[in-house]
């Protein structure tokens, strides 16, 4: 069995199974020296916003034992200077570069796209949909789909290439998030977002968030059967490639992905916990589905899928 490359509408070719998930090989600059150009199936940005973001103050990171608590504040250099200072230095990576997204109207969402249409350094658009606070305050299923629609609508108005729909971790409307993306024009979803969490500082005996009350994001291990139940709720009802991640340490816990139902898989925490490991992940995984019996790769799925229409 042997992966075969990922042909995603819009003019999106995936050649390796694993990418980065957003965000986690950063600007270009950072990991240029540790993580081999051709390590990646593709590259996926820090989450990009039309104006600059400075993000939180103080401590951003805590760890625990079975993964990572941040919150950042999503700090980016804006689109203008995205394109004309980091853009040019993820080229150099030599992988296609997905850029994320993110936004808050739909006339934001429409000046990002456009901004990107042109760039040939741009293989795809990713709109993360937990990307900024307005996005995280609702699980009414009613309310996501109307940001959904917003966002998907306003991007295909603007841009032509393909468009990534990265859903909420939400599961009790991922089947439709999933369906509602596919009818408004996604290419492709993507699925495997940290989980909103707390953490607790103790000086002496007097504890305080260390995130204050509205706490932070959660990555790592500890998340991954999470993520899988999402992956395969959205396998089961979309058509689309699913991009899944979440929790992925091992290039075993990347195949049970593909079992769930992923086209390809997007590795984050690891990248930051061992950047080196992203050199031979790809390599990893590849030997694994050498060992297993078939042509395809796609016959692991034990996740039933729609049929496309026609």
């Amino acid at each position: 069995m042997k992966f075969s490359p990922v042909t995603i509408r819009g003019g999106l070719t995936i050649t390796r199974p694993v990418i980065s998930a957003a965000g986690c090989v950063g600007w270009g600059d950072v990991l240029r020296d540790l993580i081999s150009p051709t390590a990646l199936g593709a590259i996926v940005t820090p989450t990009v916003t039309i104006s600059e973001r400075i993000g939180s103050t103080g401590s951003r990171t805590a760890e625990t034992p079975a993964g990572l608590l941040y919150n950042t504040g999503l700090p980016n250099p804006g689109m203008t200077r995205f394109l004309d200072e980091v853009l040019p230095l993820l080229a150099q990576y030599g992988a296609p570069i997905i850029v994320s997204l993110a936004a808050s109207n739909p006339q934001d969402w429409s000046a990002l796209a456009a901004a990107l249409e042109d760039s040939p350094d741009v293989a795809a658009l990713e709109a993360n949909l937990c990307g900024l606070p307005q996005a995280n305050g609702s699980t009414d299923s009613p309310t996501l789909q109307e940001y959904l629609v917003t966002a998907v609508r306003s991007i295909r108005r603007a841009c032509s290439k393909s468009l990534l729909v990265k859903l909420p971790p939400d599961h009790f409307n991922t089947a439709d998030l999933c369906r509602k993306a596919e009818l408004e024009g996604a290419d492709a979803i993507v699925t495997g977002q940290s989980l909103r969490a707390a953490s607790m500082r103790w000086s002496g005996d007097q504890p305080s968030l260390r995130f204050g009350e509205e706490g932070g994001r959660y990555s790592g291990p500890a998340i991954k059967p999470i993520s899988l139940l999402q992956a395969q709720l959205a396998a089961g009802a979309s058509t689309l490639p699913i991009i899944a991640g979440g929790g992925i340490m091992t290039p075993q816990d990347a195949i049970d992905f593909f079992a769930a139902g992923a086209d390809v898989i997007a590795v984050g925490t690891l990248c930051l916990v061992s950047p080196n490991a992203i050199n031979t992940l790809n390599d990893e995984v590849a030997a694994i589905l050498q060992k297993i019996p078939g042509d395809d790769f796609r016959a692991l799925c034990l996740t039933k899928r729609p049929r496309a229409a026609g």
